[in-house]
């Protein structure tokens, strides 16, 4: 079974695909060569010359509000321990372009989720993945979501921003994640050390570790603990 078709070839397997999606379905805005949905959108833009005529165009991505948050706790050894989310991505391809076949999973230093309820702070969001995703709830936090700023997944071709957190927990206290739709395949509390290592070698246990937003999080995170990397050295 392929892990992705093309919107051609869903219309032919499944009649009126994109009306039953609603307004999770992409649409076509042919006269902005835009397409759209609730989740974000990708358009062409024109990039200008310093007098302001065109430049040259290129395709962007931009998503609806969105956080990615990383979760860590304190071992009774004094050991930094960061949550990692193993979880199949269908789209990514091979890096050589081909579809991957079985699809790739990736081990991923945080959790990420869309604000699509917009009634819903984003602080909120961050936790309540958490909890679905690592499984950690309410009795297991430490500190709330506390605010680490924004970064730009990459600023070449994507347009908007996620907002990034860190969330403490009492390592004793976590228990099951709830999510059963997103195609998470486990969870890990690893040390830091642990996390370094399998990024540096790219891949282990044939979970991939270089999925770019999700270690520029950790990133962020690791340059506010440096105390962490201490542990590293050691």
């Amino acid at each position: 079974m392929k892990a992705w078709i093309f919107a051609r070839e869903a219309k032919a397997s499944v009649p009126g695909f994109f009306r039953k999606r609603g307004k999770n379905a992409w649409r076509i805005d042919g006269k902005n060569h835009r397409i759209h949905s609730n989740f974000g959108f990708a358009e062409v833009r024109v990039q200008t010359k310093p007098d302001g005529t065109p430049d040259f165009d290129r395709a962007v991505y931009g998503e609806s509000p969105s956080i990615n948050a990383v979760a860590y706790g304190i071992d009774a050894d004094g050991i930094y321990r960061v949550l990692v989310v193993f979880q199949e991505r269908p789209f990514a391809d091979m890096p050589d372009g081909v579809p991957a076949d079985p699809p790739i999973v990736f081990g991923q230093p945080c959790v990420m989720a869309f604000n699509a309820d917009k009634a819903e702070t984003m602080v909120a969001t961050a936790i309540r993945e958490l909890e679905e995703e690592g499984g950690a709830g309410s009795k297991a936090l430490i500190s709330s979501a506390d605010k680490m700023g924004h970064h730009n997944p990459n600023p070449t071709f994507v347009v908007t921003w996620s907002e990034l957190f860190e969330i403490r927990v009492d390592l004793n206290k976590v228990g099951i994640p709830t999510d059963t739709e997103e195609r998470i395949k486990g969870t890990a509390w690893l040390p830091i050390r642990e996390v370094l290592e399998r990024i540096g070698n790219g891949e282990h246990s044939g979970i991939n570790y270089r999925n770019a937003t999700a270690n520029d999080t950790l990133f962020v995170w690791l340059a506010r603990h440096p105390e962490a990397l201490v542990q590293v050295t050691n």
